[in-house]
């Protein structure tokens, strides 16, 4: 290896993120270390992330003079490889398996990954390197692992969060995870300089001394062995949390971390915040993976360090309807929720209220796109399942109390007020929240609304206050 000259084709962006150039590069760390002489061709967000982490690592224009390529790009596929590599070896750091690859090795870290999944994509005599115990792993982590799974085992409250959706917070999660999170424990919240949420994410750290923002931060290692949970991302940071064995609720933020994210959850490593989605999986498929999750986090908690009479289910839209039906299903099981937060809830069969009929165009949700979702998800024939239209339920009486956040220019909001008196009706405690002038999913739109993030305070204030 000693005097190699290795260079590293890897793809980064604001939709993707950095975690190709971080994985990239803590393999080249590695190859340095054994003597090789590395470098990064990569796209320009990618360079940024270089800027930051490893400015001392030459960046070049074209691969002259290097004797292997090491690519981890997703649009990058055997054709590319073999006309970049020339007949040099070629490593490919992958975890789809859905492409030909031009590849002498293949570094797959997915749990469950088998080499029939690579089968007719590579070549004869390819060198899989497969499962977890080739994933690339910053030496830092591994020096911190033994002192940190011993404090595990001794337990204790959830005191320290740590949450971590990625450099370029893509999708913009972090801002209302920490939102909803503040006043539950001190949070430590990683972002990178490029993160569009990061003005947003300073504002809040300024106004609330219990959140530590920390941006491009070298010292991942300490802040994740110091958590004492984590909201983070399905990507190549979950083998670090798994190095130090931090429990994590696991947001799946693209489609290659779904295998990922169902092992991980399968192993117990994680709780992996994802459901099956229509029309693959139509109903009852979500309902019955939200019920599965509900029931083992509250036959878990105690292990997970968690308190199980704090628990509580939420969700928007569709998710909005997950919770309300997984209320009930609490109740009907002897589970006992803190909280149930409906945001702009389905709860009807037939969308055909009045408001239903008022804003059927022009309000985001519109009645064609309300038909299509509902043709793919159920048949009409079996649309007053209550497991679909709460409101169909046959009894409310018992269910946890509620936190119900409307828009008044939704379709949906009729359908959300009238569960919302059926609640009370049974005697349920119900927080209405009307939120007026805006759209459906409006409590998504942070970025551009103030009542977006008046509304995600709201939902936040009411977790806090049925936690004390």
């Amino acid at each position: 290896m000693s005097d190699d000259r290795i260079l590293f084709i890897a793809d980064a962006g604001p939709t993707i993120g950095g975690g190709h150039v971080m994985r990239s590069l803590t393999l080249a760390r590695a190859l340095q270390a054994r003597g090789a002489e590395c470098a990064f061709r990569s796209h320009p967000d990618g360079d940024v992330v270089l800027d930051v982490f490893a400015p001392d690592l030459f960046r070049v224009e074209d691969d002259a003079g290097f004797d292997a390529l090491v690519f981890d790009h997703y649009a990058l596929s055997a054709h590319d490889h073999l006309a970049l590599a020339r007949g040099r070896p070629v490593l490919v750091i992958d975890d789809l398996a859905d492409r030909p690859l031009g590849a002498d090795m293949v570094l797959d870290s997915g749990m469950g990954r088998r080499a029939s999944d690579y089968r007719g994509l590579v070549p004869d005599g390819c060198l899989l390197l497969l499962g977890p115990d080739h994933a690339p792993m910053r030496p830092d982590f591994v020096a911190l692992r033994a002192g940190t799974l011993a404090r595990r085992d001794e337990g204790g409250p959830v005191r320290r969060i740590l949450v971590s959706l990625g450099l370029t917070d893509v999708g913009g999660f972090t801002l209302p995870a920490v939102q909803r999170l503040r006043g539950v424990a001190e949070i430590d919240v990683v972002v990178g300089s490029g993160a569009a949420s990061l003005a947003a994410l300073t504002a809040l750290a300024d106004e609330d001394p219990s959140v530590t923002l920390h941006v491009d931060t070298r010292d991942m290692a300490r802040l994740t062995a110091r958590a004492d949970i984590a909201i983070g991302g399905g990507g190549s940071s979950s083998w670090e949390r798994c190095v130090l064995g931090l429990p994590t609720l696991l947001l799946v933020l693209a489609d290659n971390q779904t295998q990922a994210a169902v092992a991980l959850a399968e192993a117990g490593a994680v709780i992996a915040l994802d459901s099956r989605l229509a029309p693959e999986h139509p109903f009852p498929a979500a309902v019955d993976d939200t019920w599965a999750a509900l029931a083992w986090l509250a036959a878990n908690a105690g292990s997970l360090g968690l308190d199980a009479r704090r628990l509580a289910i939420g969700g928007d839209s569709a998710g909005g309807t997950l919770a309300a039906v997984g209320a009930i299903h609490a109740r009907d099981r002897g589970i006992a929720l803190a909280l149930q937060l409906l945001v702009t809830p389905g709860t009807g069969a037939h969308a055909d209220t009045a408001s239903h009929k008022l804003f059927a165009d022009g309000f985001l949700l519109d009645a064609a796109s309300t038909a299509w979702f509902l043709d793919h998800t159920i048949p009409h024939h079996h649309r007053r399942d209550w497991r679909f239209a709460p409101l169909e339920a046959p009894e409310l009486e018992g269910v946890a109390p509620a936190c119900l956040v409307l828009a008044e220019c939704d379709p949906l909001v009729d359908e959300g007020l009238a569960y919302g008196d059926r609640l009370r009706l049974a005697g349920v405690p119900v927080q209405l929240e009307l939120a007026h002038g805006v759209t459906h999913d409006f409590i998504k739109m942070g970025r551009a609304l103030k009542e977006a993030s008046a509304f995600q305070q709201a939902a936040a204030d009411a977790l806090k206050e049925a936690w004390t």
